[in-house]
């Protein structure tokens, strides 16, 4: 029943115009992707769909994936809407589908502690901005659920990471509390001492990957088979990670919490569609010297926020979200 499925989404796939054709082993359709409509060559294709459940796709170019869904076959071209049910029945029984999550996290780093002192120091920092409790049994939790890193010096030395550019020679790291990037390839770390000229510092940590991005994620669990997600979003890290623990502390699945770390928060949107979010409502914990009109400009400029309905909050009391939650008053607006 299932090579007869998986036949029929390949010629559904070749009934809407797709080149849909076999990998070398036979296992999986392959086919010009219709997102980013990507060939090096003729012929070349870069997109395939797995042909057992849970019936799932992957662009090695443009990096969308997923799983096949009523909004994705839509995307392919697919309107056979007793064809989708069936797809759509298969992968839900399906023990993979079921387990089948994208996790954010660091798990390749070591984040090992040997500097007690500076560990103290950061945790109380961290406890004080935001006015939470955390203890030195929380450590691992917090490691796991924000990336963060304690102990600077031991993470560069655990993890063999230079930092010598002119930029970093100007701060003291021993001095600061830092985070990791959403693709593990970034550190973004702040002053902690209040004394730096300099109160952030980032590091690639491999200077010849020019691929990394600062953009920064919360750990959380998204399910391939869920049709739609909400993205949280803020400029900071500190937000976002205020934001998470003030308004959505025991949130943990289908919702995706970013900081843009300087990015555009269209470009964030960008990234998170071509891993395969392509269905999703966005909120956004806005800075409050961030105009309106600002926001308006990028949905009305966007081919993904176009026709999206976007929250946007801002704080009455202060700038941001890295701070104690009563000092926050949520002002709602909705373009």
């Amino acid at each position: 029943m299932e090579n007869n499925l998986a036949k029929e989404i390949g010629d559904a796939f070749r009934s809407a115009g797709l080149k849909v054709g076999k990998t070398l082993n036979g296992e999986d359709l392959v086919l010009r992707c219709p997102y980013c409509g990507h060939t090096s060559s003729p012929g070349k294709r870069h997109m395939y769909v797995s042909v057992t459940p849970p019936y799932m796709f992957h662009c090695f170019k443009c990096e969308v994936s997923g799983v096949l869904n009523g909004k994705s076959l839509k995307d392919f071209k697919v309107f056979d809407g007793n064809l989708q049910l069936r797809i759509l029945e298969t992968n839900k029984t399906s023990n993979k589908a079921k387990t089948y999550t994208k996790k954010y996290s660091a798990k390749e780093l070591n984040f090992g502690i040997e500097n007690k002192r500076t560990l103290l120091s950061n945790l109380n920092y961290f406890n004080l901005r935001y006015g939470f409790k955390y203890e030195i049994k929380d450590i691992k939790y917090l490691v796991e659920k924000y990336k963060i890193i304690f102990d600077p010096l031991t993470f560069f030395k655990k993890n063999n990471i230079k930092y010598s550019d002119e930029l970093n020679k100007k701060f003291d790291f021993s001095k600061s509390i830092g985070f990791v990037s959403s693709d593990s390839k970034f550190g973004i770390f702040r002053d902690t001492s209040g004394t730096q000229k300099i109160r952030y510092s980032n590091v690639r940590f491999n200077p010849d990957d020019m691929e990394s991005s600062k953009i920064y994620t919360v750990g959380t669990n998204i399910n391939l088979l869920t049709e739609k997600v909400t993205i949280v979003m803020t400029e900071g890290i500190f937000d976002i990670i205020g934001v998470k623990e003030h308004f959505y502390k025991d949130i943990d699945e289908d919702y995706i919490f970013v900081a843009t770390c300087g990015k555009s928060f269209d470009l964030a949107v960008n990234k998170f569609v071509r891993m395969g979010f392509l269905d999703f409502d966005l909120i956004i914990y806005s800075d409050s010297d961030v105009n309106i009109n600002m926001y308006k400009e990028i949905k009305e400029d966007s081919v993904f926020l176009k026709n999206k309905r976007i929250t946007i909050y801002y704080n009455n009391l202060e700038k941001d979200y890295g701070i104690p939650k009563d000092r926050i008053e949520l002002r709602k607006v909705i373009i």
